[in-house]
């Protein structure tokens, strides 16, 4: 059964991913309002009955969403200003920086 994101048009994630995840699982979600979706909302009881369990980090926690620490570095540390002059080297640099993260890039989670 395909369920659509009505906020998005394409497919809940977490069903998009099911041959990867590991059973039972514990989903970590932010608040984003795509997260909190109706389409979301109601596939939880579907997939606890397939051992999913989904859970929110409380709202304005960055500290918690691993993902903003890394792109705050990303951001204000990493990123030279030269990345900025086009689109096209932009994307180049963030590919490049995220690729050299545990090797030239460190971030201590404490």
């Amino acid at each position: 059964m395909e369920v659509k994101n009505t906020t998005r048009g394409g497919d809940v994630a977490i069903d998009r991913v099911n041959g990867y995840l590991a059973f039972p699982g514990i989903i970590t979600l932010d608040n984003a309002s795509i997260h909190r979706s109706q389409a979301v909302l109601d596939r939880i009881e579907h997939w606890l009955v397939r051992g999913i369990g989904l859970h929110f980090i409380p709202a304005d926690s960055p500290e918690l969403n691993l993902i903003e620490t890394l792109w705050r570095k990303v951001k204000y540390e990493w990123l030279p200003m030269k990345a900025y002059q086009s689109f096209s080297t932009l994307k180049e640099t963030v590919l490049d920086v995220l690729d050299s993260v545990d090797r030239k890039f460190q971030i201590t989670f404490a």
